[in-house]
């Protein structure tokens, strides 16, 4: 009797981890299908913030500060964070300005997925804390 409790005790616990989680990862643009990152790479030449929606599944977030000016300082990107709020996904990033152009380990472009635990009715994105806007969106 104690075996079956156990094995339906188990069953009960494992079947609550087939449950989708909301989670981010930092991607390579070589990660991407063909038809994300080319509408990424129609995007670099200029700086911003980018979004592709993935069929309601997941999105990708492209941060990109590729492109500094001579003279100008070059944007850098940190402490990427999503938070869920009600109906709405929150996306956090900090961007820091440098003029170290000779350090090739700043982070001035970065793609971001993510994958969604549920629909959500809106995104919001924050930069150094404040509400900004995409510049580009697409999807499919």
């Amino acid at each position: 009797m104690k075996k079956l409790i156990l094995l339906i005790v188990a069953f009960v616990m494992s079947s609550g981890c087939n449950e989708k989680d909301l989670y981010f990862k930092n991607i390579t643009m070589d990660e991407l299908d063909k038809e994300i990152s080319t509408f990424f790479l129609n995007q670099q030449n200029e700086n911003g913030v980018y979004l592709f929606q993935d069929q309601g599944e997941r999105i990708y977030v492209f941060l990109n500060g590729w492109n500094v000016k001579q003279g100008e300082a070059a944007p850098t990107f940190s402490n990427f964070e999503i938070e869920p709020d009600g109906d709405t996904l929150r996306i956090h990033f900090e961007e820091q300005l440098t003029t170290d152009y000779e350090n090739k380990e700043v982070d001035n472009r970065l793609i971001y997925e993510i994958r969604f635990d549920r629909n959500y009715e809106s995104l919001a994105i924050f930069k150094n804390g404040k509400e900004t806007h995409f510049d580009v969106s697409s999807g499919r």
